[in-house]
């Protein structure tokens, strides 16, 4: 046999041991799902319709991801709560409370809906919270879609259609309020202002979810009121109309309760024991930005 036979013979087994080893170097390498694109992915967010924007895989710069992210959402009040570059982006809302959401990012799907649950939940109040979307800036979307169940006894209170309802007398500055026990406009108005009990009590604001009052230090008379799918905006709406009546005085919230009698909510008689209680800011609390 020539010394040529001879080193093709010996030159096939090598061969495939080399293929084969580099097959099982290739799987016992760690995977990436995506590789280092540049695109930015954005999410944008309407507070008051619960409309949701987003983009990916068209912009490598924040500023083009926030704008196209803008403009998908169509809505005025449309703002981008999230994005980031080669990460996956998401946005979890509460169940029956237009307005309440929570975003994040990560390095994985996983990780994206987590951090977008678990700020849902902060703002939730008790309510189920699920994943509406999650995608990645290169441009995959997750399929499995996590969701958060939310207090059981807070559901049911929530599906039994309770009104909430605040009353005030601007003469004494007295306040009377209901949640979680009046079922019709009628009940609530009736049971606030019996709680008032002053003569030029009036009910100036009801609602099913989240209502508000917000009063002027050093102005008798003077208070501010507001609705919202959230404590959080029901109470930035009340102090918003107090700081215009009140121009430049002092504003406070002096309640804010849920329909449903959330037992996180500030009763009525502590309001009226604490008058002088810390202003609370206008600002919205928005989520983290990259």
């Amino acid at each position: 046999m020539s010394h040529a036979r001879r080193c093709a013979r010996y030159a096939a087994p090598r061969s495939t041991s080399l293929i084969a080893l580099a097959a099982l170097t290739a799987l016992a390498a760690p995977r990436t799902a995506h590789a280092q694109t540049g695109y930015v992915a954005a999410i944008a967010y309407s507070q008051s319709t619960g409309k949701i924007g987003h983009t990916a895989r068209q912009a490598r710069t924040e500023d083009d991801a926030k704008s196209l992210a803008i403009r998908a959402c169509k809505e005025p009040d449309a703002k981008v709560f999230m994005w980031a570059q080669d990460q996956w982006v998401s946005i979890a809302t509460a169940e029956g409370l237009t307005g309440a959401a929570g975003f994040g990012r990560g390095r994985t799907a996983d990780e994206a809906q987590q951090k977008a649950l678990a700020e849902c939940a902060k703002r939730a109040h008790g309510a189920p919270c699920r994943v509406e979307l999650c995608i990645h800036s290169a441009g995959s979307r997750s399929r499995q879609l996590r969701k958060l169940a939310g207090d059981p006894q807070l559901v049911a209170a929530r599906q039994a259609g309770y009104v909430a309802a605040i009353a005030y007398s601007p003469k004494t500055g007295k306040i009377g309020s209901t949640a979680g026990a009046a079922r019709s406009k009628k009940e609530a108005h009736d049971i606030a202002l019996k709680e008032c009990d002053a003569p030029d009590a009036k009910v100036f604001m009801w609602g099913p979810e989240w209502v508000a009052i917000a009063t002027v230090d050093g102005r008798p008379g003077l208070a501010g009121f507001g609705p919202g799918a959230t404590r959080e905006i029901a109470e930035r709406a009340a102090l918003e109309q107090a700081e215009k009546l009140g121009r430049g005085a002092k504003c406070q919230v002096a309640l804010a309760i849920h329909a449903a009698g959330d037992p996180k909510a500030k009763p009525a008689a502590a309001a009226e024991k604490e008058p002088t209680a810390s202003t609370v800011s206008t600002t919205a609390p928005a989520p983290a930005s990259p």
